[in-house]
């Protein structure tokens, strides 16, 4: 393996330590020490791909949001219809790992930090972007973009309900969300919504 490739392979595998330490302790927790730790390095070593606190919180970040961008990836290879795409973008973004305290914490966290900003807005224009081209396939070429933020403000007002009240439940808040979509895109095909429920994806 080249040298490059285990460079690569080993920052990675840093950022992954990164995420998990952040995930358990937030981003005032992230520290050289823990990322070491977790990830059975020395100072040392973390320090050499690491330069400061703020690039493991970048990098954090980064794997944080690569979670809900592969997901979204997978989900739309599966796809068969535009129905089903626009559903796969939904239900990525309510997978039972991120949907919790901890990844909202980290979530808001980053949101919260200007500098950070830039890699939640290359998401979520990819997000938009393929519920915007489902909706177009739908029939609603002229307010495409107008209703993809409206179910992107949906899902994430949900998803950040559900991430810390245990009441409300993932299957509650994709009922809420399909009924939504139904009502404003009345050409959504609600078949969409079992055919890749829970398991399927």
């Amino acid at each position: 393996m080249a040298r490059t490739s285990l460079i690569a392979l080993r920052r990675r595998e840093f950022q992954k330590a990164a995420y998990d330490v952040a995930y358990k302790y937030g981003f005032n927790g992230l520290t050289i020490e823990r990322v070491a730790l977790e990830a059975g390095a020395s100072k040392g070593v973390i320090h050499h791909y690491f330069d400061n606190k703020h690039q493991l919180v970048e990098y954090a970040t980064r794997h944080a949001h690569s979670k809900l961008a592969n997901a979204a990836r997978r989900n739309l290879t599966m796809v068969r219809s535009p129905s089903e795409r626009l559903w796969a973008i939904v239900l990525a973004n309510f997978l039972p790992e991120i949907l919790t305290p901890q990844f909202f914490r980290l979530w808001f966290e980053s949101v919260d930090d200007q500098r950070l900003l830039y890699l939640l807005a290359i998401l979520e224009r990819r997000m938009r972007s393929n519920l915007i081209v489902a909706l177009k396939q739908l029939g609603r070429a002229k307010d495409a973009s107008d209703l993809a933020y409206s179910i992107m403000n949906m899902y994430d007002g949900f998803w950040a309900l559900a991430s810390v009240e245990d009441s409300l439940t993932r299957d509650t808040v994709l009922e809420l969300i399909a009924g939504y979509i139904k009502d404003i895109v009345p050409t959504f095909d609600m078949s969409a919504v079992d055919l890749l429920k829970n398991d399927s994806f």
